[in-house]
């Protein structure tokens, strides 16, 4: 059967491969998404302060967290990656100024970097969990 004739316990092997290209194909996908982003966030936003990057990328998180539990509607998957790729340009936009190493195809693990990049910031004093919007405008 199209060459999936292997079996690792009791699972096809064929399936395990198409899921893992898959997978490797959606975040390729991603990992170029927040490149191109970056790379035009970066230019149109020139002279940005830092005060105005954390306040955009706290309006990111909270935009993010504030969808997520409503997002069982049809078509919610647009929606959502894009509310991630802003969050995830915001967060290297923020990490350049903290002298935080950032590469978009460290995005080929979304949620491990996003990890990496907001420990990063909270070593260097910016504690987005500490931090209220309100508070920054």
């Amino acid at each position: 059967m199209w060459g999936c004739d292997r079996v690792r316990d009791g699972s096809r092997l064929c399936l395990e491969e198409t899921n893992a290209k898959a997978a490797a194909i959606k975040m390729t996908i991603y990992t170029h998404l927040i490149g191109q982003a970056l790379d035009e966030i970066e230019s149109s936003r020139k002279g940005q302060t830092t005060g105005e990057a954390l306040a955009e990328l706290l309006r990111c998180r909270a935009r993010l967290n504030s969808a997520a539990p409503s997002r069982t509607h049809a078509g919610w998957a647009p929606s959502a990656v894009a509310d991630e790729l802003a969050y995830d340009v915001s967060l290297m936009a923020l990490a350049r100024p903290h002298d935080l190493d950032r590469d978009p195809l460290r995005f080929k693990r979304p949620q491990e970097e996003r990890f990496r990049l907001e420990q990063g910031l909270a070593a260097r004093g910016v504690r987005l969990d500490e931090l209220n919007l309100d508070e920054l405008t």
